[in-house]
This record gives structure tokens, C-alpha cells and sequence, in this order.
């Protein structure tokens, strides 16, 4: 998909989530997300479709985030105790 075809999702969306990650899991997961965007874009989904499975994607991210880091602390937690 050509800069010009960039999905209102992807840029306001996407795009400012996955910089609150470290670099290899944002470009890991933006590759991956631009991979099925395009493989969605071939198979003619319609953009309304495709938006709302990034945001979809987008909010998994940020749910996946928010356990790791309550596990994290938890687990910080017990070995101060």
C-alpha cells in the first residue's frame, strides 16, 4: 500500500502506539500488520474493514502490553517481599 493509500488507522492509530514500545517489537509488529493489510487490500476488502481490524490489532497490542506489565510487577513485587 503506496503512502498515498495509508489507511486513516494505520497513521493515527497504529502508528503512534507502536512508538511507545521498544524498536524491534514495534517494527516487528508494524511489519506484521502492513503484511496483512496489503494481503487484505489484494483480496479487495473493503478500507472500512481493514480499519477496523488494525484498531483491532492496535487494542490487542495494548491489552497485551498492560498484562505483561502487571505480570511484570507482580513478579517484581514478590521478590521484595
Amino acid at each position: 500500500m503506496s503512502k498515498k493509500k495509508e489507511l486513516w488507522s494505520v497513521r493515527w492509530v497504529a502508528y503512534p502506539t507502536a512508538c511507545l514500545f521498544p524498536r524491534q517489537k514495534r517494527e516487528e509488529w508494524m511489519g506484521d500488520l502492513h503484511e496483512v493489510i496489503l494481503k487484505m487490500a489484494d483480496n479487495g476488502y473493503p478500507k472500512c474493514v481493514i480499519n477496523i481490524i488494525c484498531i483491532a490489532w492496535t487494542l490487542i497490542l495494548i491489552a497485551s502490553a498492560i498484562e505483561i506489565s502487571i505480570k511484570d510487577l507482580l513478579i517484581a513485587a514478590k521478590k521484595i517481599n
